[in-house]
């Protein structure tokens, strides 16, 4: 899948519309969609007027070590990757190669983790240590 595909497909847009016209069945699907999205936005930030521009808070620039965006990648996104794994881990009658389709495969659930953890501290060693322009 191209990465302008798989933008248009995890987008706020899209999500939101499952989110209306999907019914109760669609609901997580929403909910995955919509953090997606916002995963990619934090983790996306080109420029500091793109936001502004987009009107997405969530493309400003970092200024912050108290910015919300990594409570929101550390507790919210890292957090509803690890309770969809715990449910599918719990699920009863199913066999282990059953439960291996039900979630993200174990490289990208790793990857997904280690990368948002590094993000979060570099970005907050840079905001701590760096100057900051006049």
């Amino acid at each position: 899948m191209k990465v302008n595909f798989a933008a248009q497909v995890f987008s706020r847009s899209v999500g939101k519309v499952i989110e209306k016209f999907g019914g109760e069945e669609a609901q997580e699907t929403a909910k995955f969609i919509l953090l997606i999205d916002r995963f990619f936005d934090c983790l996306n930030v080109r420029s500091k007027f793109e936001g502004q521009k987009k009107r997405k808070t969530d493309l400003m620039p970092y200024e912050s070590i108290d910015d919300p965006r990594f409570k929101f990648l550390t507790d919210d996104f890292l957090g509803y990757l690890k309770d969809w794994k715990k449910q599918v881990d719990d699920r009863a009658g199913f066999s282990k190669i059953e439960k291996l389709k039900m979630f993200l495969t174990h490289q990208t659930y790793k990857g997904l983790v280690i990368t948002v953890k590094s993000v979060v501290e570099a970005t907050k060693f840079l905001l701590q240590t760096l100057p900051r322009p006049a």
